[in-house]
């Protein structure tokens, strides 16, 4: 509700914190808590970026519950793996999505 509803994103890492807690204390989905983590850092991700095409890095980390380190490292990953159009600016600590003129088109022709 909180991503696809009221796009509130501090809730929603609010609700990934609850999630890790419950899921290191849980005995069955112990098991299953990096997965778990992924597919939510994933989806948060994508999430944000529909609304924001520039973020600082130091922001996102705070959003995905991880360091900045590991969070560039993992945007790399996601960028390699969903081959996303986006770039990182290490120097500013920002990662900025699409191409240059992608975000002029109207969605019609981004699709085209």
């Amino acid at each position: 509700e909180c991503l696809y509803v009221d796009f509130d994103f501090d809730r929603a890492q609010q609700k990934l914190k609850l999630c890790e807690s419950v899921i290191v204390n849980d005995f069955f989905l112990t098991a299953c808590g990096d997965s778990f983590m992924e597919m939510a850092r994933h989806l948060l991700f994508e999430k944000f970026f529909r609304l924001h095409h520039t973020i600082s890095l130091d922001m996102l980390a705070e959003k995905l519950n991880m360091e900045v380190n590991e969070a560039e490292e993992w945007i790399v990953q996601m960028m390699q793996l969903a081959k996303l159009e986006a770039k990182i600016d290490s120097q500013a600590k920002m990662v900025i999505m699409g191409s240059p003129g992608s975000h002029s088109l109207s969605p019609y022709q981004q699709v085209v």
